[in-house]
C-alpha cells in the first residue's frame, strides 16, 4: 500500500521487522506425556510371576528346617507338616510374639496350602482368619508374607475359603491404598486370583 503510511509488520519496513521479531512470543514448550505401561505387559509379568511358581511347585525339595520357605524364598515342603500347623497357628495368635515367628508362621501357611492341603483343610477358618489379620501388621515384611499367602490360599484352596473373601477383599484394600509401593504390588498379584 502506498498511501505513504507505513504498514505495521509489513515486509516494506524494515524496522518494523525487528519490532515483529523482539515481540513475538517464544512457542512453548511441547508437552510430552508419560507413556503409562500397557495392561497387556502387566498380565505378561503376572503369568511369568504364575509360572515361576509352578516351576517351584514341579521341583519340591523337603526342607528340614520348617519353616517352609527355601534360601531366596520359594516355598518348599515341609520334613513334619502335622505338627508345623500347630505350631504356625500358635505364632500367628500371639501378639506379643516377634515379627520374625510371623514370618515363619506365614510360611507354614503357605508351604502347607501349596503340598499338604489334607492337613490344613480342617483348620482353615481359624488359618485365613489369623492371616488375614496379618495382613494388616504394621511390619511390612510380614504384611508381604500374610499377602503371599493369602494369594496362595485362594489360589489353591478356592470354596474352602470363600466365607471369608470379603473380609479379605476389605483387608487387601486397605493395604492396597498405602504408601508402600511393594506391598501395593503384591496386593495386585494377590487380586489376580481373587
Amino acid at each position: 500500500m502506498s498511501n505513504g503510511l507505513p504498514m505495521p509488520f509489513s515486509d516494506e519496513n524494515p524496522s518494523n521487522l525487528a519490532l515483529d521479531a523482539r515481540h513475538t512470543m517464544p512457542r512453548p514448550p511441547k508437552i510430552v506425556a508419560k507413556k503409562s505401561v500397557p495392561a497387556m505387559k502387566m498380565t505378561q509379568e503376572i503369568h511369568q510371576d504364575l509360572n515361576a511358581s509352578a516351576s517351584l511347585r514341579k521341583t519340591p525339595r523337603i526342607n528340614s528346617s520348617g519353616s517352609g520357605t527355601g534360601s531366596n524364598g520359594e516355598v518348599t515342603p515341609l520334613s513334619r507338616p502335622g505338627k508345623e500347623l500347630d505350631k504356625a497357628l500358635a505364632y500367628m495368635s500371639d501378639p506379643g510374639c516377634e515379627w520374625n515367628k510371623h514370618v515363619e508362621a506365614l510360611s507354614i501357611v503357605r508351604s502347607l496350602v501349596n503340598f499338604n492341603q489334607e492337613i490344613i483343610l480342617p483348620k482353615i477358618s481359624e488359618t485365613t482368619q489369623l492371616v488375614i489379620k496379618n495382613v494388616a501388621n504394621l511390619r511390612s515384611k510380614v504384611s508381604g508374607v500374610a499377602i503371599e499367602a493369602m494369594r496362595d490360599l485362594f489360589r489353591v484352596l478356592r470354596k474352602a475359603v470363600a466365607p471369608q473373601l470379603d473380609a479379605a477383599i476389605k483387608t487387601l484394600l486397605t493395604e492396597a491404598g498405602k504408601e508402600n509401593a511393594f506391598l501395593r504390588e503384591k496386593v495386585f498379584l494377590g487380586f489376580y486370583f481373587f
